[in-house]
């Protein structure tokens, strides 16, 4: 509600909207005369904004909160009795079936108590990441490629035009967005091969 109905309006305005808009003289009157603040595709007022607030909410919130299952295979609970046995995590058919069975009121109030020793967060086991977060390499290179081809109708698109100078234009931004992923394919091979000592999908 907040990202939608306020913090997003009102830069979006600022950055493109009409001159007396809220922000509109931060974008606009704080460069050299005849200069502007332009955003072509949205990287400031989108991505930027998008990135900076789930800076902020993960700050707010912490590292996630992982599943209370412990090295024998039982659903934890906080008050260190022992809610159901469950084959072990990285044999488990399903994990959803599990939290599914402890759903009733009773399991949902002795998993929204704070245990003694804290909640299990992510990056304080390794292995125990390891078997939460499994990761599929085909939907990530999925994922990737289908990015990758969206973004030049999109910041290509962004012309919205075709006659001249536009299809130039269009060919600039083409050909950047091209330059921009394939640095970014670059980083991560050189972040993994400098600090990872590894190369793998999954670690990219």
């Amino acid at each position: 509600i907040a990202m939608g109905g306020v913090i997003y309006p009102v830069i979006a305005e600022g950055a493109w909207g009409r001159e007396g808009s809220l922000l509109h003289s931060q974008f606009h009157g704080k460069f050299a005369e005849n200069s502007r603040y332009h955003d072509f595709a949205g990287s400031g007022v989108v991505h930027v904004t998008g990135g900076i607030s789930a800076l902020v909410g993960c700050s707010i919130l912490g590292r996630r909160i992982l599943q209370p299952v412990d090295t024998a295979g039982h659903q934890a609970s906080p008050d260190g009795n022992e809610i159901r046995h469950t084959s072990p995590p990285e044999v488990s058919s399903s994990t959803n079936r599990q939290w599914e069975d402890t759903m009733d009121s009773e399991g949902l109030i002795r998993l929204s108590r704070r245990p003694a020793g804290g909640w299990p967060r992510r990056f304080d086991d390794v292995d125990r990441d390891k078997i939460e977060f499994k990761s599929r390499s085909y939907l990530q290179v999925t994922g990737m490629f289908t990015l990758w081809v969206g973004w030049y109708g999109f910041n290509a698109g962004s012309t919205l035009s075709m006659t001249f100078p536009g299809p130039l234009l269009a060919a600039t931004v083409a050909w950047n967005t091209t330059l921009a992923c394939a640095g970014g394919c670059i980083g991560a091979f050189l972040f993994n091969v400098g600090f990872q000592r590894q190369l793998q999908v999954e670690t990219f």
